[in-house]
């Protein structure tokens, strides 16, 4: 939930602040989500799972290598694609994991799979090149696809929370 609302305040302070050191925030805190996630059992005792949380994470940490190599004017081209595509392989990879083992239920057992379906789509509408105004172009996805992402991570952390609580009981 914490990752989601700091992804969306990030992208309304960037379009204000472009190239701004708080846009690296959100990724991060969103890899150390995911790690908790892995470790946390979210997956059951799924390697699978955890593995695919872990690709996730990583993929995070690259992709704030390569903002910070493109900020000082150091473009490493192969970066940005890779850890795009490992963001959504990893996603992929736990939202099946966690939908087939079945350790946490509602939503959350559904949530990190139909997000993981949603980043495929603007993946590859994105390197297809489609024009498809806010969702997605050439250049990546577009406002109303990074608003559906924040929707979905915090529908997610809220249904982890619930599912939490509910199960302490």
């Amino acid at each position: 939930m914490v990752g989601a609302a700091l992804e969306l305040g990030s992208g309304i302070l960037q379009s204000l602040l472009p190239q701004s050191a708080l846009g690296f925030i959100p990724p991060i805190v969103l890899a150390v989500a995911a790690v908790l996630l892995a470790l946390g059992g979210v997956g059951g005792r799924s390697v699978l799972a955890r593995i695919g949380l872990f690709v996730y994470a990583a993929a995070h940490v690259i992709l704030v290598i390569a903002s910070i190599a493109a900020m000082t004017g150091n473009v490493i081209e192969l970066l940005f694609p890779l850890g795009g595509t490992l963001l959504t392989l990893g996603m992929l990879v736990a939202g099946i994991e966690v939908a087939r083992v079945g350790a946490v239920g509602g939503f959350a057992r559904w949530g990190l799979l139909l997000l993981g379906l949603w980043m495929s789509f603007i993946d590859i509408a994105t390197f297809a090149a489609l024009d498809l105004g806010g969702l997605a172009n050439a250049d990546g996805p577009g406002f109303i696809a990074g608003l559906v992402g924040v929707v979905l991570l915090a529908a997610e952390g809220i249904a982890i929370v619930v599912f939490a609580r509910a199960s302490r009981r």
